[in-house]
């Protein structure tokens, strides 16, 4: 099989080249200190399973050379420089599993269309700059997992569009600028284990629809002050259940009937 090249320049200014055979299913290219990289040659990778840029300095990305790696799995670019990120060309990538863009200085993200085949089930977003990020295209990821978006600077956020990822196990949302939560869409993710939302600032919770989600052990919100409360629909009859998601049952003597 052909070799192909790939060329990139280092925070010093220095022109680097690394060559990879064209049928290599793996493109690591962590830990080089690159500030800017043309990922073209990567069109001729065919099988290119995953793609490892951590640990560099880059500061904008073109990921549209990947858009016929229908192989592609697992996209690693933590920790770098990148201000906005758009994945929209790779809507054809039906088998990614992973995408890591956590600790950059993201302001932006566009997610893929990748139907409702795709096979997304990890997307790491935390320390970064994010004010808005709309979650629309996730409504097709029923096998998305993990969620995480701590330590940005997120005001307001819709969750409709994860009432329907069924898998969703663990949602991170701690640390941002949220005044106020509207979790009602999570009441449609049986699978939610973990919710973390607390070192926002919020003044109440209303945690009704959680008590659909049976398998939730971790719900961390505000510290218990008189300036946040959970709170309760007055429909809501504890006595009537006969299993309370077990991070509930702990919190009983915090939750508010409103």
């Amino acid at each position: 099989m052909g070799r192909i090249q790939v060329r990139y320049t280092t925070a010093d200014g220095r022109k680097e080249t690394e060559e990879f055979g064209a049928s290599d299913q793996v493109v690591k290219l962590s830990f080089r200190k690159i500030a800017a990289i043309d990922l073209s040659p990567l069109s001729h990778c065919s099988g290119l399973k995953q793609l490892d840029l951590s640990n560099n300095e880059i500061g904008s990305l073109d990921v549209s050379p990947l858009k016929q790696s229908f192989d592609l799995q697992f996209i690693r670019c933590q920790q770098n420089r990148l201000e906005e990120i758009d994945l929209s060309s790779l809507s054809q990538c039906i088998r990614l599993e992973l995408l890591n863009f956590s600790e950059n200085s993201l302001q932006h993200i566009a997610f893929p269309n990748l139907g409702h085949d795709c096979n997304l089930r990890e997307i790491f977003l935390s320390n970064n700059q994010l004010e808005y990020i709309d979650f629309s295209l996730l409504s097709q990821c029923s096998r998305l997992k993990w969620l995480k978006i701590a330590h940005n600077r997120l005001q307001n956020i819709e969750l409709s569009a994860l009432s329907s990822c069924s898998s969703l196990e663990e949602l991170d949302l701690s640390s941002n600028r949220l005044e106020e939560l509207n979790v009602e869409p999570l009441g449609l993710c049986p699978n939610l284990r973990e919710l973390w939302l607390h070192d926002n600032g919020m003044q109440s919770l209303d945690v009704s629809a959680l008590f659909e989600c049976p398998q939730l052990t971790t719900l961390q919100t505000e510290a218990p002050t008189s300036q946040f409360a959970l709170t309760l629909r007055a429909d809501e009859q504890l006595s009537s259940r006969t299993r309370i998601p077990p991070a509930l049952d702990g919190l009983r003597s915090r939750i508010h009937w409103v």
